[in-house]
């Protein structure tokens, strides 16, 4: 296991791995996935139905995300296969079983900690503080309901609590650690020889015959795809700024009205000695903690050293390593009762009364003050200028992004109506073909939609199309062009570089296993590079766990071969794909030690252990929750 974790939880592919497992849990609130009305169900989770309806648009998300993701580069074919169907099937049965278990086992997210999560997400924050009307705009294209978000961010959050219950629960050794760290760090020393294609092409030679042959067998290769070019009116809230004018009157009001932006609020530096208690405490364990607050309390206000009681009875070592300094704070950066507590505090010197947390019981001193600094109108003017053009555009490409929807669909025999009613240029794309092109035919919902049968073959517009949270793009097919072959004459330059080229490789491979088969006679690696003309590129020092300036390919050979005995050096190869092939001497290995790893190193060690194992015990889990349940599929549906 150890010598996969690494692996195994790098690149693309996990990446997309790990999109597939979680896509379906962050798109919907799960009561989207219950069908309580009897209606058509694809399945059942002990008598809980999941509808066709919530089915289908789980499976339009997850490919719409995975499209977005990837592009182009996805086959689209994948959607429709059984195995797809299935996956997205399994994550909404899942989400119901884990709701289930969640709410069963007390899992809970109050109001307040919800209202946390979203005011500090960093999505909704502008210049560092939640904006509402940014809050608003990404609900409100994110096609959810306020209530309909909420619920589902309140669901991830419970989600993300029961998966690190897993994680702490595990229990790993030092031995696991030490096992992790001498992997992570264990170090190769190598020297190679390059055997390139481009060395053997002067040995090589392709007749008209082969070049034609080949073609014959591979016409697949030089056809040229079905093609569409497009035209296309794009309404975005950017462009619809443009047209907006603003008054001096509009900008004094929008200054007066938002004055708090153009400024620096007030800043109050704080100490403060927590006396800690658990979230869950009891009465009597609260009411403990808060006495000895007071009794601390009361014995700074008889004069005591406030840093010097706080690195004695402070639980929060960080700053009470400081003397319980917090640093300058600003309204908002920390939790409520904190705040109102230290803002109510008069002067430098004062000292609160016990404030209580979830942290437990804080005293609080007030240590300096910032006054608030408001920038005068005429400095912030141009910064009021373009907030409030902003936002005016929001609330006109909110207010006409429908009429630009019902405008294509109405006219749908041209985009020159909707063009002229919001002042949109119509533009023109390049050709294109269905796995998409340059610009806009990057995006595949524009390559979707123009090759959609209403917009190819009827000649109707395209529905809108939303690119992104405030931007939508009509497009018309303007030409057409089928798939043809491109005849022999016009591709047989490629073929013939093609074939020399697949002819040098060859001749790179059988000249790399007649070297390693040298150094494994008893040759040395710089006689055999002589012999053939070859540069010795060493020796280099690789580590397994940070990236190299070799080929991935060479650097997984390295540390898939075998140790050197003594001092004979251990030989491999390692396939370079187009580059060739490298022929190695491996001199030395050296396992990573405790003594010489770094904390960082022992700390992600100890994590990514952790993490495995809780992943494992939380997949377990789950797996037992669907085996008990009663779940019944309607694969006719799917």
């Amino acid at each position: 296991m150890l010598t996969t974790i690494h692996e195994k939880t790098q690149g693309w592919i996990m990446a997309v791995i790990l999109g597939l497992l979680t896509i379906p849990f962050a798109l919907w609130g799960v009561n989207s996935y219950f069908e309580y009305s009897g209606g058509t169900n694809v399945a059942k989770v002990d008598g809980r139905g999941v509808s066709v309806a919530a089915y289908r648009s789980a499976l339009e998300r997850q490919r719409a995300s995975l499209e977005q993701a990837i592009g182009h580069a996805i086959d689209p074919r994948i959607f429709e296969t059984p195995k797809f169907k299935q996956h997205v099937l399994n994550g909404l049965i899942d989400r119901i079983l884990l709701d289930r278990a969640m709410t069963s086992q007390g899992y809970r997210v109050s109001n307040t900690d919800l209202a946390e999560l979203i005011r500090h997400a960093p999505q909704f924050r502008n210049d560092g503080r939640f904006d509402l009307q940014l809050y608003r705009s990404f609900v409100q294209n994110s096609g959810y309901g306020v209530r309909q978000f909420e619920a589902r961010v309140r669901e991830e959050r419970m989600q993300q609590q029961m998966e690190a219950g897993f994680v702490a629960s595990t229990i790993i050794s030092t031995d696991d650690v030490t096992a992790l760290v001498r992997l992570m760090g264990e170090t190769r020393v190598a020297s190679y020889v390059v055997l390139k294609p481009q060395q053997f092409l002067a040995g090589v030679s392709v007749t008209p015959a082969e070049i034609k042959a080949y073609y014959a067998a591979h016409l697949d290769q030089y056809q040229t795809p079905e093609q569409v070019r497009v035209q296309y009116i794009e309404l975005s809230a950017a462009s619809l700024e443009k047209g907006i004018n603003l008054s001096e009157q509009d900008l004094q009001r929008a200054y007066q009205d938002n004055i708090a932006r153009y400024g620096t609020p007030e800043q109050r530096r704080a100490s403060h000695i927590l006396i800690a208690l658990p979230p869950n405490a009891s009465p009597q364990a609260a009411n403990k903690a808060l006495v000895e607050a007071q009794n601390i309390r009361a014995r700074l206000l008889h004069g005591a050293n406030f840093a010097q009681l706080a690195k004695e009875y402070s639980a929060d070592a960080v700053s009470a390593a400081k003397g319980g300094d917090l640093g300058f704070v600003t309204p908002g950066s920390l939790e409520k009762s904190f705040m109102v507590a230290l803002f109510s505090l008069k002067k430098a010197g004062d000292i609160s009364e016990p404030v209580r947390t979830k942290f437990g019981y804080h005293i609080i001193k007030l240590t300096a003050i910032r006054p608030a600094v408001t920038m005068p109108f005429a400095k912030a003017r141009a910064q009021v200028a373009a907030d409030l053009r902003k936002r005016r555009a929001l609330d006109r490409y909110y207010r006409e992004s429908e009429r630009f929807r019902n405008l294509i669909f109405e006219q749908s025999d041209s985009l020159a109506p909707a063009a002229q009613a919001f002042g949109l240029k119509v533009v023109e794309s390049g050709w294109f073909s269905r796995t998409g092109g340059a610009g806009i035919a990057a995006n595949q919902k524009v390559v979707a939609a123009a090759f959609d049968s209403s917009v190819l073959t009827q000649g109707h517009n395209s529905h809108a199309i939303r690119l992104g949270p405030h931007t939508l793009l009509a497009v018309r097919d303007v030409a057409h062009q089928n798939a043809s072959i491109r005849p022999l004459v016009a591709v047989s330059t490629q073929i013939k570089q093609h074939l020399m080229m697949q002819a040098a490789l060859a001749q790179a491979r059988l000249a790399s296993v007649s070297a390693l088969k040298s150094l494994n006679q008893g040759a040395s690696l710089a006689a055999v590079a002589k012999r053939r003309g070859l540069r010795v590129v060493g020796p280099v020092t690789v580590m397994r766990s940070q990236a190299q300036n070799l080929a991935p390919a060479l650097v997984e050979a390295l540390f898939s071969a075998g140790k050197p005995v003594g001092n004979k050096p251990a030989y491999g190869s390692a396939d370079l794909a187009d580059d060739g092939y490298a022929v190695f001497a491996l001199s030395r290995v050296e396992a990573g030690s405790m003594a010489s790893a770094t904390v960082d190193l022992k700390n992600k060690a100890a994590s990514m252990l952790a993490q495995r194992r809780g992943s494992d015990y939380f997949t377990d889990y789950l797996s037992g929750l669907r085996q008990k349940a009663k779940i019944k599929i309607y694969r006719n549906r799917l």
